[in-house]
């Protein structure tokens, strides 16, 4: 069985404990990355870069509201392959 890139950065961006609280957060509502930041007390840089591999593993999505960047989680962003590995 090939596992596909698209798995492989996935698990690699819930891996770290950080992302996993953020994608926590954000399967609950969509925040702000401000409401984020205050939630999860960590410095925007950190928090922006920690965003930025979520967004490129296809788990999330940021939006632009004015000067505040929105997040949302990325409905059913699990491929078929990983939910697989988690159902058995």
């Amino acid at each position: 069985m090939k596992i596909s890139k698209t798995v492989k950065d996935q698990i690699n961006a819930i891996s770290q404990e950080t992302r996993l609280i953020i994608m926590l957060l954000l399967s609950k509502k969509a925040m702000y990355v401000s409401e984020l930041k205050k939630a999860i007390k960590i410095e925007p840089t950190l928090l922006s870069h920690h965003l930025d591999i979520l967004r490129k593993a296809k788990m999330i999505k940021k939006e632009r509201h004015g000067k505040k960047v929105f997040c949302t989680k990325i409905p059913h962003y699990l491929p078929k392959e990983l939910i697989q590995v988690f159902s058995r």
